[in-house]
């Protein structure tokens, strides 16, 4: 293995640099590889029996969808962002974990840009962050808005006290719901959208992208645990949506008690011990 080959690794879609993995030491601020990497494990471990239910955006993705200005390229990027399959290089799709002929890939890539071969999941999250420029690295901070598709509602969660990322977000809400209605994909015609004053709050100035991984962690657990306590298949399709009303009281307790900073800690250590694996092999 060449040295260039030594200093990289992909999971799955994400390709991890080595030097990325110092960024979960204390005191580092995330980028966006790191969170790509989890919400991977969240697609393909984690929550991998809820993929009908729920959607993990790439940061880079999300970002291209909050800054392109072509409504048309907007649109095929939401199609393909909600589609189960994922895209592997410029001529292939992976499927359930294969990838297909360059042949096979197109055709499968023209079927998914057909919006009556979507299946929509109902959860959408999207890590957003406050970077203006396009072509390089700015960003500060790091939030998550999380989509509940069928109540068109979006649910805002900034750790930080003063909640910086509220109008970013907003602005996001309304341009991902103007494309979901234009894609026929909203569940209402007008979307709620407001920042969760009651969200955990970080104590420091570099754990905003943790926060925005555990918070969503634990929503996918809730919903999980919710799913199983109303004893529905997983995945399920025919959740009723009063079951799994995300902006509850007792969805928003969930998120307070395991969004911590402990928790933060701990996985800064558990993620940093997953790369330093996958780097010994």
């Amino acid at each position: 293995m060449s040295s260039s080959q030594s200093d990289v690794r992909n999971y799955n879609l994400c390709n991890i640099y080595r030097e990325d993995i110092a960024l979960l030491d204390p005191g580092k601020w995330l980028n966006d590889t790191i969170i790509h990497y989890v919400f991977e494990r969240f697609t393909h471990d984690d929550f991998k029996e809820l993929k009908h239910l729920l959607r993990y955006v790439p940061p880079q993705t999300a970002f291209i969808i909050q800054h392109d200005r072509d409504e048309e390229d907007v649109e095929s990027t939401v199609r393909l962002a909600l589609q189960p399959a994922v895209l592997v290089s410029g001529n292939e799709l992976k499927q359930n974990g294969e990838a297909s002929s360059s042949h096979e890939g197109k055709s499968t890539i023209d079927d998914a840009l057909q919006p009556d071969a979507l299946r929509a999941p109902r959860f959408i999250f999207l890590p957003i962050n406050n970077s203006a420029q396009f072509n390089r690295v700015s960003g500060t901070h790091w939030s998550l808005l999380v989509v509940d598709r069928e109540q068109s509602l979006y649910l805002h969660f900034d750790s930080s006290s003063t909640r910086p990322n509220t109008r970013i977000a907003e602005q996001f809400a309304q341009k991902l719901h103007r494309t979901l209605l234009s894609l026929g994909l909203a569940g209402k015609a007008v979307h709620s959208f407001r920042t969760v004053s009651e969200g955990p709050v970080q104590q420091n100035t570099f754990d905003c992208g943790v926060y925005v991984l555990i918070t969503t962690s634990a929503i996918g657990t809730w919903i999980t645990r919710r799913n199983q306590n109303l004893g529905q298949p997983l995945p399920s399709p025919t959740v009723h949506e009063e079951s799994l009303d995300i902006a509850s009281q007792e969805c928003m307790q969930f998120i307070a008690t395991t969004a911590t900073a402990e928790s933060c800690t701990a996985l800064r250590r558990e993620i940093k011990h997953q790369l330093e694996q996958l780097f010994r092999t």
